[in-house]
């Protein structure tokens, strides 16, 4: 049975990685398209699911446009 310190540590892994997924997903658009939205910054930031996260930053690659990535990301708000 794990000790509490190493379910903290094992938390810190799993937020840290979450940390660079969003931030990745951001480096891409911003990368592509220049400085992102505040808003948009935060919603991304916001979404702590590591395969949305994988998915976000495989779209953030593959879409032709800013707003077609805001688009996309509202469909996935509504699911």
């Amino acid at each position: 049975m794990p000790t509490l310190a190493e379910k903290w540590i094992e938390q810190g892994r799993m937020e840290g990685m979450i940390l660079d997924a969003q931030e990745m997903v951001m480096e891409a658009l911003i990368e592509r398209f220049g400085p992102l939205d505040p808003k948009l910054s935060v919603k991304i930031r916001g979404i702590v699911n590591r395969d949305v996260l994988k998915s976000l930053h495989k779209l953030a690659i593959r879409v032709d446009s800013l707003s077609e990535f805001e688009e996309k990301l509202k469909q996935l708000d509504q699911c």
